[in-house]
């Protein structure tokens, strides 16, 4: 077999005459490793490049997880209900640095949302799941400083994720509006998105903490027991 590729196909045979796994398993595969992040970008980088269409799940599970990534880099610790304006600051300076730890993992996570777009989801009539991820993506966009937000889009071209001229709230917003139709509807949510909402609605009083509070709200009405519960409770469900 001459000009062999792993992504060339989406089933193929090894040596041992046995089928490959395809290329959303794989990727799927090393993002549920502990520290399986980096081998798993290098897949879907790879599987990209090579015109693979993956499917949208493996897509978000990916653009999630980078974007928790990032939180944590940025010291931006979404579960936690104490969380203040202040330390959003602190960690959104830090990004202004090209060598910090986390601005790399919203880089991956602005491709890998733009491969999702590429593949046709994110516009009109896309799932809530698929919108809810755009949505906490462009959120820490524009919380970005100019300075930093423009040093990101330098990377992309002017039709990337990075400078959609959308709201956060208006994907949100969109996600909760679409849910109940069928090609709204998702049974997984990233849970992220709504435990950052829950920080910055106990933050006090104030614009950003009110319409917080509203989203809140709209999403829980929306989604119903499909909205992702903390950890801590969910624990306490499957028992």
């Amino acid at each position: 077999m001459h000009g062999f590729s792993y992504f060339g196909r989406r089933k193929c045979l090894a040596h041992d005459g046995k089928p490959r796994e395809s290329a959303c398993v794989r990727v799927r595969r090393h993002v549920s490793w502990q520290d399986g992040l980096p081998a798993a970008l290098l897949l879907h980088q790879d599987a990209v490049k090579m015109g693979v269409r993956l499917e949208p799940k493996v897509h978000l599970q990916l653009l999630d997880a980078c974007l928790l990534a990032y939180e944590r880099s940025s010291g931006s610790r979404s579960s936690s209900s104490a969380e203040s304006s202040s330390s959003d600051a602190a960690g959104a300076t830090a990004l202004g640095d090209e060598k910090s730890e986390a601005l790399p993992h919203l880089l991956h996570a602005v491709a890998i949302a733009d491969a999702l777009r590429g593949d046709g989801h994110g516009a009109a009539g896309s799932s809530a799941a698929v919108l809810c991820s755009l949505a906490w993506l462009r959120y820490h966009v524009v919380q970005l400083p100019e300075e930093a937000r423009t040093q990101l889009q330098s990377h992309f071209d002017a039709w990337s994720s990075a400078s959609l001229d959308l709201q956060w709230s208006t994907l949100l917003e969109a996600a909760c509006g679409s849910f109940g139709s069928q090609a709204g509807f998702s049974s997984q949510l990233p849970a992220g998105l709504f435990r950052r909402l829950e920080a910055l609605s106990a933050v006090g009083n104030g614009v950003s903490a009110d319409e917080a509070r509203r989203l809140v709200r709209l999403s829980r009405q929306s989604f119903g027991r499909f909205y992702p519960a903390p950890a801590v409770q969910a624990a306490e469900v499957d028992v």
